[in-house]
């Protein structure tokens, strides 16, 4: 069995301690078991901790690196999966070689190192002809870490032309001027660079970078590296000449801020495009439109707008929690009930003139993704003292479904969906049919498409072609399958 952790998680590379930590707080929904940040000089000084980038603050963050020692910083957020809960911080980034070692118990302090890396993404480690004996951890990040330097001068190209996988990754390297930005030849997790302070940055979303006075300049292309020196300067070089594309369509669609823009394609006008394609496929005769929050939204509003239906307000979270997140069943059950709430009263926001009666309304619930039904059967839950008739609406088509071929779905890639199932990860669509589906959540439910995903995101501007669909019955980017 292949030897792997994944990631879906935040990184950045700025110029000061103030923007790395502000960087991490606007990609703070990638991830939120761990942070960290690695302070780049004559050598490499490092502090990452269990828990949310404002953990630490920072006033805390210049104590343990003082002004004038380092000429950049590279940081990390991120969102564990495989269940490895008691061992998120040994396994939080940055990751390193070289250094001395001390261990708080909730956070960790490396001084000395000679290189780092930070890695939003997942690979197999398995195949990788590296000496494991020198890892400290069970992250394929310092795996990739350790496969570059064992390239030398040329392990960046050595990575991008060896390692199937995904990861947009930076590499600090003492021994190299400046910072190493890699992108995956498919592009399956997102970079952007962009413009701050006369200095060019990087992040994994164009949001952090904006957000914090910067200007986006372009996505990282697949299959590229990209050299940014202190002086603010940086330089390109195509490794992959003819990248084949698989960009990871769930970062549109609910992985990704709504503000951003994601390989020039804005988040929000693809998920609008996916609530319109999926009023279209939906029987006409609900009576109102409400939407599982909070990444939903924009989709339900174009479902409502598209069949000339009110827009209501049924349910609320108390906070930006993102149940998927958790490594367990139990922890996301945990998650929901504490944060999802109905509420109260409810109310309906008015469009013009028109007020409907609550009582008995149809009342379609747009959600982003159907994958364990956890949320889907907790609204059902929760609205049943309504006495409305509610049903379940994912812009997202089933995910982890069996392919006719026997193959099973899911992701390898850096989404906690491994095809996989075990106790605390299980597809509520594998192995049913629709009303299989409907009644394992408790209301009636369906799913936009392959074909009606594939038309929206045409409409939004992005070539279906050029996107991952593993994960709902389309090929693999690279394994392949006997």
């Amino acid at each position: 069995m292949s030897e792997f952790i994944g990631h879906n998680c935040g990184i950045a590379i700025t110029y000061t301690l103030h923007d790395a930590h502000n960087f991490l707080y606007s990609l703070q929904h990638r991830g939120r078991d761990a942070a960290g940040i690695a302070a780049v000089g004559d050598t490499i000084d490092i502090l990452k901790w269990q828990g949310s980038v404002k953990r630490f603050d920072l006033a805390e963050l210049h104590k343990h690196f003082p002004d004038g020692r380092y000429q950049y910083f590279i940081a990390h957020n991120r969102y564990a999966t495989r269940g490895r809960k008691d061992r998120v911080l040994q396994d939080a980034h940055p990751h390193h070689i070289g250094g001395k070692v001390t261990d708080y118990g909730t956070y960790i302090i490396v001084r000395g190192a000679k290189k780092a890396i930070v890695h939003n993404g997942q690979i197999e480690t398995e195949s990788l002809n590296i000496d494991k004996s020198r890892l400290m951890s069970g992250s394929d990040s310092e795996a990739l870490l350790h496969y570059y330097d064992k390239h030398g001068t040329h392990g960046e190209e050595r990575v991008l032309q060896d390692i199937p996988g995904s990861y947009s990754a930076i590499i600090a390297d003492t021994s190299r001027e400046g910072a190493i930005v890699i992108r995956d030849r498919y592009g399956i997790r997102p970079a952007a660079l962009g413009w701050k302070d006369n200095k060019f940055v990087a992040a994994s979303e164009d949001i952090a970078i904006r957000k914090n006075g910067g200007s986006f300049r372009e996505d990282i292309k697949p299959g590229s590296v990209y050299y940014l020196y202190p002086d603010g300067k940086y330089d390109f070089e195509q490794i992959i000449k003819s990248p084949y594309l698989a960009l990871c369509k769930f970062e549109q669609l609910y992985l990704a801020d709504p503000e951003s823009v994601i390989d020039g394609i804005p988040v929000i006008v693809v998920q609008q495009q996916m609530g319109t394609m999926l009023a279209r496929e939906s029987p006409k005769d609900a009576d109102i439109v409400s939407f599982a929050p909070r990444r939903s939204e924009a989709a339900a509003r174009a479902y409502a707008n598209e069949l000339g239906l009110p827009f209501v307000h049924l349910l609320t979270k108390e906070s930006a929690l993102r149940s998927f997140q958790g490594p367990y069943q139990k922890e996301r059950e945990e998650a929901i009930q504490r944060n999802l709430h109905l509420l109260n009263p409810p109310y309906f926001e008015r469009r013009g003139d028109i007020r409907r009666e609550f009582k008995g309304a149809i009342t379609d619930i747009v959600d982003d993704s159907i994958i364990r039904g956890t949320v889907g059967s907790t609204i059902a839950a929760l609205v049943k003292p309504l006495d409305i008739i509610p049903r379940l609406r994912s812009y997202t088509p089933y995910i982890g479904r069996i392919r006719k071929d026997g193959v099973k779905t899911g992701c390898y890639d850096g989404v906690d969906m491994p095809p996989e199932e075990t106790a605390d990860h299980k597809f509520v669509a594998r192995g049913r049919n629709s009303r299989g589906i409907s009644k394992a959540i408790g209301m009636d439910t369906r799913a936009l498409s392959v074909r009606g995903m594939k038309s929206a995101f045409r409409k939004a501007g992005m070539d279906p072609n050029n996107l991952c669909t593993f994960c709902i019955g389309g090929r693999h980017p690279y394994r392949k399958f006997d």
